[in-house]
């Protein structure tokens, strides 16, 4: 569901951030060039505190958004990696 949901947004233009943890799940992802893929823990808390940034920055363009693409975020296994962000 994750892959097909992801996968008509990046047909539309979209941009996507796949957080992976098991790190195998989402391989045909990797390769795209409009898919950031993240695996490990680190990587994962690492484009989150990235992502957190982004509203403001889309803000900031005051209104000028016809050439920034939506940016799809996906989560595989989002309750283990909600976990496993707590204790890192």
């Amino acid at each position: 569901m994750l892959r097909s949901l992801t996968a008509q947004f990046l047909h539309q233009g979209a941009h996507a951030l796949v957080l992976d943890p098991k790190r195998i799940s989402h391989l045909w992802a990797k390769a795209l060039p409009t898919v950031t893929h993240r695996g490990n823990i680190a990587g994962i808390h690492d484009a989150l505190i990235h992502l957190a940034s982004e509203p403001k920055r889309r803000l900031d363009l005051d209104g000028d958004l016809d050439g920034v693409p939506r940016l799809i975020v996906a989560i595989d296994e989002a309750d283990t990696t909600l976990r496993q962000l707590a204790r890192y």
